[in-house]
């Protein structure tokens, strides 16, 4: 049996209460490690404002200004240290914007700066962006103010700092779920959108697709065949048995998605609770995921934390979590 050592650490807070927000890992040199957030709404307001974690040292940084207000957006590290940012809400009457900006290296300075980048083709908010192997990031559906959900995607090329069109998706989604697989390709699972292009109605969707980024085309894989009328939360990819971990609304287990096979199975139960919003965390150097928080059925808030070992297929108790809080292993 596979031992692991863990336990939750409390950290420093915020500073400010935020949700909707976006995050991103560092890895510049001195920043490994560090983690950035950025963006976000509370009941007061949409927020411009954005912070980095110091790992090290249990600290927030002073606000680094980014040059738009914005919530429900992304955040994608680039392989030069660089962080971009797009799309998103940028106010309570939900205007969609189109512009992004990025995050400059820290090295080059202190403290690191925004400064804005060419717009993508679209207005999106609550899309997905994914950094491929070969360093561009593919950003995927989301809500537009002239069509809704929407299934175009569009590629951002850092050696350029512009955007292209790519494949469309096989369905609109917006709050889909992806996960970076090797050799460029992307795994994008349910999320809300419409069945069919002539659908009146939007509906919560099981469907997968999958990206090829040396073609630039979407494929269908295999939908989920144990949920209907719920979304997907989180998942995550586990490159040490080439499965994709997936964790759905209001579900008290998880399911497992096989690469080199594209089919499905279900894993055991995560504990006890039917959680909804919660979510998860792959830990690279290990074969597991943390799977954290969230809602029961009957609206109670968990502070319960599980982890799936998967060389094991097994869920092992992780101890309580709540606040801001780091997992140390």
């Amino acid at each position: 049996s596979i031992q692991y050592t863990y336990a939750w650490v409390a950290t420093a807070d915020m500073p400010a209460a935020t949700l909707t927000h976006a995050l991103a890992e560092l890895i510049d040199s001195g920043q490994e490690d560090n983690v950035l957030s950025c963006g976000g709404s509370n009941d007061i307001g949409v927020f411009s404002t954005s912070y980095i974690f110091d790992a090290s040292t249990d600290t927030w940084s002073a606000n680094i200004p980014m040059t738009s207000a914005r919530f429900h957006h992304t955040a994608t590290t680039l392989d030069d240290g660089r962080v971009l940012a797009c799309g998103g809400y940028t106010n309570f009457a939900f205007a969609v914007a189109n512009t992004a900006e990025l995050l400059t290296a820290v090295a080059d300075a202190p403290g690191g700066a925004w400064v804005a980048t060419a717009n993508m083709a679209l207005d999106r908010a609550e899309h997905a962006a994914i950094k491929l192997e070969n360093g561009q990031v593919l950003i995927i559906g989301g809500t537009c103010a002239a069509f809704g959900t929407t299934p175009t995607c569009e590629l951002f090329d850092p050696a350029t700092n512009t955007f292209s069109s790519t494949g469309p998706m096989g369905y609109s989604r917006m709050t889909a779920r992806a996960v970076a697989l090797p050799n460029n390709r992307v795994f994008v699972w349910g999320g809300y959108g419409k069945l069919t292009s002539s659908a009146a109605v939007p509906a919560w969707l099981t469907t997968a697709e999958i990206y090829d980024g040396n073609t630039g085309r979407w494929s269908p894989a295999m939908s989920t065949p144990t949920r209907t009328g719920t979304s997907v939360d989180e998942i995550a990819y586990i490159s040490s048995t080439n499965q994709i971990v997936a964790i759905g609304r209001a579900l008290n287990r998880i399911d497992l998605y096989d690469v080199a096979t594209g089919k499905w199975k279900p894993s055991p139960a995560v504990g006890t609770e039917a959680l909804d919003y919660g979510t998860h965390v792959a830990l690279a150097d290990y074969p597991i995921a943390v799977v954290m928080g969230g809602n029961t059925s009957a609206g109670t808030s968990v502070l319960g934390a599980n982890l799936y070992v998967a060389a094991e297929d097994r869920i092992g108790g992780g101890g309580v979590n709540g606040q801001m809080h780091r997992v140390v292993s």
